[in-house]
């Protein structure tokens, strides 16, 4: 199993440069890759990197990432829950909004308004591999 993460929403957008946590059956295949691939981020940003993990800069910025998520998901959840018919919140505490409507005619309708609105969102199903047939409504960075 692979986990994979970026460092973009944590420190910068500019940064372009993500971390893989992978089991040690996998480390050998991934070294690899890796070198077929090359090494795509500078070592000076790499070490950069290290440097913030270990002096728990990156710990006390995920901790304030957290509370900002936490409060864009709540003005979602407040702003949009009451405009929905015949739907639900699904249960969660992450940074996503993921909405189930009691039918697929009820998710589409929903959906057509806030395209409309100029509003995008997703189909939980095309998002995940078990998704169900809700709405997920997320945040992009601002330019």
């Amino acid at each position: 199993m692979l986990t994979l993460g970026t460092f973009s929403t944590l420190l910068s957008r500019e940064l372009a440069a993500g971390y893989v946590v992978a089991s040690p059956a996998t480390v050998a295949r991934l070294k690899e890759v890796r070198g077929i691939l090359g090494m795509p981020v500078a070592t000076v940003t790499q070490r950069a990197i290290a440097s913030l993990l270990h002096g728990g800069v990156v710990r006390r910025n995920t901790r304030a990432v957290h509370r900002a998520l936490a409060q864009r998901r709540q003005v979602l959840q407040d702003c949009l829950v009451p405009l929905f018919d015949d739907a639900c919140l699904a249960p969660g505490d992450g940074a996503d909004l993921t909405v189930q409507f009691s039918s697929r005619l009820a998710r589409d309708a929903f959906e057509t308004r806030l395209l409309e609105a100029g509003i995008e969102c997703g189909h939980e199903s095309s998002l995940w591999t078990v998704g169900g047939d809700g709405l997920v409504f997320s945040f992009a960075h601002r330019q």
